[in-house]
């Protein structure tokens, strides 16, 4: 039973417990760094950030990258094109919204594009998986001024086996579609 170096960090970024939240929730999240050969190539025409991702959804979400080489993680807030949130069992998302970006004195960010649940249950167990994605304008994605109210460009909501697959699947594909 081989794990790879990838699976161990998201297993060790599930148990670090963050150390700052801007608001309260239900649900703690986790940022994680997709690999870091897909940020910043000369093939990415849209840059995403994502939120309450499951260990299922990262999985698809990293095998993805192959089959719409377009899309590409944002490297900075600034870069974001798409906004996806998703959730499981709840037809709201206002609980994995966008999350506050922290900078230090030297200029350090806990910016990431993936952010992943803590507690997450396998998602056997999940019912529906619901995903909503946010077009942006390149440079105006502000994570602290992102709104529970806001209309999504796209939702879907997928049960049965490999609903988690189906969502990012989905996701992927519209935003593989669209154009600037």
């Amino acid at each position: 039973m081989g794990a790879t170096p990838q699976h161990l960090l998201l297993l060790i970024a599930f148990l670090v417990v963050p150390s700052s939240n801007r608001r309260l929730s239900p649900v703690a999240q986790v940022a994680v760094s997709p690999s870091s050969s897909r940020t910043q190539v000369s093939h990415c025409s849209s840059y995403i950030s994502a939120y309450g991702v499951t260990v299922a959804q990262y999985e698809r979400i990293e095998s993805d990258w192959k089959k719409f080489p377009s899309v590409c993680p944002a490297t900075s807030p600034a870069n974001v094109d798409f906004v996806i949130i998703f959730t499981h069992d709840v037809n709201f998302y206002s609980y994995t919204m966008p999350t506050s970006v922290h900078t230090d004195s030297a200029g350090l960010s806990n910016w990431s594009a993936i952010v992943t649940l803590d507690n997450v249950q396998p998602s056997k167990k999940y019912k529906r998986e619901y995903v909503w994605i946010f077009r942006v304008k390149r440079g105006s994605f502000e994570p602290d001024h992102f709104s529970s109210n806001a209309k999504p460009d796209y939702s879907e909501v997928e049960s049965g086996a490999h609903a988690s697959d189906r969502a990012v699947d989905a996701s992927f594909r519209i935003i593989a579609g669209q154009k600037e």
